[in-house]
């Protein structure tokens, strides 16, 4: 994610020192073209699930079934937009919109581990 998001910035002219924000953050075929195009996504998407699935494994059988992580990549069950990847980082998604959406998922995989940082 922190690759991802490395490209964002750099794609994106980098942060505004006035407003902390990408300088083009608005821009719509940068974070499609980087997580989609170029296959990103699908690697998260599978980074993400895999990580799940570890994080699952170490708990007692009996405790699996009543636990619940934040941090998951299911496709949607209604595929309005299409899969995982397209209703994240696909067509129409402003680059900020999907910065932020990799900062809560570091957000997500930082709690699951139990880890601050």
């Amino acid at each position: 994610m922190k690759t991802s998001k490395k490209k964002f910035t750099t794609a994106g002219d980098g942060i505004d020192p006035e407003t902390d924000d990408l300088v083009n953050r608005s821009n719509q075929d940068i974070a499609q073209n980087i997580m989609i195009n170029q296959k990103k996504a699908t690697q998260l998407k599978d980074k993400i699930n895999a990580t799940r699935e570890k994080l699952i494994s170490l708990l007692d059988p009996a405790d699996r079934a009543n636990v619940a992580f934040s941090l998951e990549a299911k496709d949607p069950v209604r595929k309005r937009k299409g899969n995982w990847q397209e209703t994240y980082f696909g067509e129409g998604t402003p680059l900020t919109a999907a910065m932020t959406i990799l900062t809560k998922l570091q957000a997500d995989t930082k709690k699951c581990r139990g880890g601050s940082g």
